[in-house]
């Protein structure tokens, strides 16, 4: 949560308006940090 990104937190709002868990959310900003920093 601390290394949002500008990339990342459209993805992390989505997933709050979709009114999905926070766990799901919290994969998603990891995953595709690690896809971003290869």
């Amino acid at each position: 949560m601390a290394y949002c990104t500008a990339a990342d937190l459209p993805a992390f709002a989505r997933t709050l308006w979709d009114g999905t868990l926070p766990t799901p959310a919290y994969v998603s900003i990891p995953d595709g940090k690690m896809i971003r920093a290869m």
